[in-house]
């Protein structure tokens, strides 16, 4: 019995897979004969024929020993996930935006690359990371000090600038007259294991930053009904949220209802 294309959800995933094969080798198991993968040849051979879902790691170490980049393969893995003609949409790719210009890609010459000091630094200091973040998404504007305190939870001005004045003597961060801001466009954490009790760090703080606030509502049960009308309501939130314009860089003082709108969508769960 021939296998029914419902049988096949990630079909158009793995028809990439067999067409960048085809071009170098005559079957899978050519291609497992000559290659070595991380993965077994029964999992390939599922995922050229679209009935199970590699993961990304799977998807880039295809696409490597493929000789591709995995650039359109990424982005077929997340529209093959898509529960909805109108979310796969989002994910063709006449439809996305076109490439970046090398001005605006992440690179060496853009980008800020933590190293060992700024690894002790945020150890010893785990909110300098919020600090780095806003500063981030300012740039290239500046962050008034008084802006920059907050992060520190009340930290005082001189204590902020003597935590921060290794990384401004490394040129990493300037001081301004009023405040400070990033040389560099972009920031980067290495994504080694040594890395990752920062990163788990910075992300639990995040969340408790907040669920925290939040406990008595995420605890608390509804009802179908509603849930349903709580769902509705929120719809309306979102336009009114949506309505109200796009985010201005050059304000000098700043809310933090920007970021706080995230938390409706832990309160809301699955709504986001």
């Amino acid at each position: 019995m021939p296998v029914r294309k419902k049988d096949r959800p990630y079909l158009d995933l793995g028809n990439l897979f067999e067409k960048w094969r085809s071009r170098k080798f005559s079957s899978a198991l050519k291609l497992f004969q000559e290659t070595e993968f991380s993965f077994s040849y029964s999992a390939y051979t599922d995922f050229e024929r679209g009935v199970t879902l590699p993961s990304v790691p799977a998807v880039v170490e295809i696409a490597k020993k493929l000789g591709q980049e995995p650039d359109l393969a990424l982005l077929l893995w997340a529209r093959v996930q898509m529960p909805s003609s109108r979310l796969r949409a989002l994910f063709d790719k006449r439809n996305t935006p076109k490439e970046k210009t090398a001005q605006q890609q992440p690179n060496f010459e853009n980008t800020w690359v933590f190293a060992a000091s700024e690894k002790s630094q945020l150890e010893k200091s785990p909110w300098l990371w919020d600090l780095v973040i806003l500063l981030a998404i300012s740039f290239p504007h500046e962050v008034s000090l008084n802006e920059l305190m907050r992060t520190g939870k009340g930290i005082a001005r001189q204590e902020l600038l003597n935590a921060v004045q290794p990384w401004i003597g490394a040129g990493h961060i300037q001081q301004t007259k009023s405040g400070l801001q990033l040389v560099k466009r972009y920031v980067h954490l290495p994504k080694t294991e040594e890395w990752e009790t920062i990163r788990l760090a910075n992300f639990k703080r995040a969340v408790e930053s907040i669920t925290v606030p939040y406990r008595t509502l995420l605890h608390r049960g509804l009802t179908a009904e509603e849930a349903r009308a709580w769902t509705k309501r929120l719809g309306e939130l979102e336009q009114e949220f949506l309505s109200t314009g796009s985010y201005d860089q050059d304000r000098k003082e700043r809310t933090h209802s920007e970021f706080k709108i995230f938390a409706l969508g832990v309160i809301f769960g699955e709504r986001f």
